[in-house]
C-alpha cells in the first residue's frame, strides 16, 4: 500500500497525469479505494469523491 500511494506521489507530479488540484485528504481515499472499500456516504462523502474526480482529470 505504502510503494503505490508513494507511486501516486510521484506520478501526480508528472505531465499529463498531474491532477488541477487534489483534496487534503487524497492519500486516505486512494487507500480505501484499493483496498476496495464500498463508496458510500460517508468520510469522504461520495459527492467529495466524484469532485475529486472531476477536477483531476476533466
Amino acid at each position: 500500500m505504502t510503494a503505490i500511494v508513494g507511486f501516486t506521489e510521484i506520478a501526480f507530479e508528472i505531465p499529463p497525469v498531474k491532477p488541477k488540484s487534489l483534496p487534503l485528504d487524497w492519500k486516505q481515499i486512494l487507500e480505501q479505494w484499493l483496498l476496495g472499500a464500498a463508496f458510500v456516504r460517508s468520510t469522504p462523502t461520495w459527492s467529495e469523491i466524484k469532485e475529486f474526480l472531476a477536477r483531476s482529470y476533466f
